[in-house]
């Protein structure tokens, strides 16, 4: 029955992720271009200003016109999605240094753990971006790898949090119960940047809904044996945590901020960034109290 009880926590707290899905049914976001696109159309405004000088009034485009789709209210830039999920990602992965760092030895282990992630997502990140080739020939989408990849990371940090809330649990229930209840409010705007990477990546919203949600589940596969054999993965969960920390702060700063330059500008992209960061930190703060 106790582990039924756990069960029945755990499901809801990782389907709470979908809900960061539902926003994308009322904005829209442009698709994220390829490097091959972004020479196309650098080389497109060269030609079109030049055509511009020479008089030819046809073939200058309102950069204000509007791209919304029948049915969404407002549309967004595809660096704003790689700006605000960045944000989220760096305040979830602080979140997750400040519960492995309740004792000098648990910020030890974290700190290990995040040097382990870092060095590890940059060996597979080298690994991937000789792929490109690759999935362009067997996807319709050449990004996908991209996308890929951010998910693959988000669903290794909630591995970690699966794993605390197992531990929670194991210790002592309503501690467990309080810990699901934040997660699952907290995989909410999780789920939004999961989301939103998905959206911008050509995905329909149902499918990044689904997508959001099975970033989130390993925490409730996770849980369950955290839960039955308490006492071992409390001792790793520290490394788990940094691990998962490291992992995103190196993806944020390696490569979703350097998109969201490119698409923003750098100070719009940074001010997006520390907004998105300013405001996980504050919801992980008023939930986790």
């Amino acid at each position: 029955m106790a582990l039924l009880h756990l069960i029945l926590w755990v499901l809801p707290m990782s389907f709470a992720a979908a809900i960061g899905g539902v926003p994308f049914f009322f904005v829209r976001i442009a698709p994220a271009q390829t490097e091959t696109e972004k020479e196309g159309i650098a080389e497109d405004s060269a030609n079109d200003r030049e055509k511009g000088e020479e008089g030819d009034s046809s073939v200058l485009v309102d950069a204000s016109e509007d791209t919304k789709m029948p049915g969404h209210w407002f549309s967004l830039p595809h660096g704003w999605c790689e700006a605000v999920a960045g944000g989220i990602m760096l305040g979830a992965a602080f979140g997750l240094f400040a519960e492995a760092g309740e004792n000098k030895l648990g910020t030890f282990l974290a700190l290990i753990g995040a040097g382990i992630g870092v060095a590890s997502i940059a060996l597979i990140s080298k690994w991937l971006s000789k792929q490109e080739e690759f999935v362009a020939e067997y996807t319709s989408n050449p990004t996908a790898h991209k996308a890929l990849f951010f998910f693959a990371i988000m669903a290794v940090h909630t591995f970690a949090e699966g794993v605390g809330v197992g531990v929670s649990f194991g210790s002592r229930p309503e501690k467990g119960e309080s810990m699901a209840v934040a997660i699952g409010v907290h995989n909410i705007p999780e789920g939004l940047a999961v989301a939103s990477v998905a959206v911008s990546h050509g995905q329909s919203v149902l499918t990044a809904m689904a997508v959001a949600t099975a970033a989130a589940f390993p925490q409730a596969i996770m849980a369950v044996p955290a839960y039955l054999f308490v006492d071992f993965f409390s001792q790793i969960l520290p490394i788990g945590l940094g691990f998962a920390a490291g992992a995103m702060m190196w993806l944020v700063l390696s490569e979703m901020v350097t998109e969201a330059s490119e698409s923003l500008g750098k100070k719009t992209a940074a001010t997006t960034v520390l907004l998105g960061f300013l405001a996980m930190t504050t919801f992980e703060a008023i939930f986790s109290s």
